[in-house]
């Protein structure tokens, strides 16, 4: 819905909404301000991270468990560089993304991130092959994450984040 609005335009060129633009900009307003979009964070909780990454985009979710239920507080999302990163690497972008897009909340806190992608848990254990990682671990070390792991079935909401900007969900969304 968002990949129409975010189309890359040429320089100092003016920007024109086709119909295909303008329906999406309604729609995605409309989401925007129907609930439950966003949760104001109680920061006497914990707060958690979920990430996800495709070949095609990178995406996180904060959320809070309140009575039982995920409430989230923001997403981030971007769409991957044209390097071709093997899964983990694709994985471990994602948090760091996610990481930098919620800085402001982990700055007191080490924040506890859930990602489907198990071999992330033993992240720190593994010897830095070049610049690219050892960058991304000195991030990470700011921060001093704790890894979970999280099924597949259970990440949901960050999945659909990093789906293929052009791909079409058939599923309804998943506060509804």
């Amino acid at each position: 819905m968002c990949a129409l609005l975010t189309k890359k335009n040429k320089r100092n060129a003016k920007i024109q909404f086709s119909g295909d633009q303008l329906k999406s900009l309604k729609e995605l307003k409309q989401r925007l301000c129907n609930p439950p979009v966003f949760y104001l964070p109680d920061f006497t909780k914990p707060i958690h991270l979920r990430t996800d990454a495709s070949k095609f985009v990178v995406g996180g979710v904060l959320f809070q468990v309140v009575n039982g239920i995920e409430r989230p507080i923001a997403y981030t999302s971007r769409k991957m560089n044209p390097a071709d990163y093997p899964t983990q690497r694709q994985e471990l972008l994602a948090i760091v993304h996610a990481l930098a897009a919620f800085r402001i909340y982990f700055l007191d806190k080490p924040p506890m991130v859930e990602t489907d992608h198990k071999s992330l848990e033993g992240l720190f254990t593994q010897k830095m092959a070049n610049r690219r990682l050892a960058r991304w671990y000195g991030i990470l070390a700011e921060y001093q994450p704790s890894f979970s792991y999280l099924p597949v079935a259970k990440n949901r909401i960050v999945d659909a984040l990093s789906r293929r900007p052009d791909l079409q969900l058939e599923t309804k969304f998943f506060h509804e």
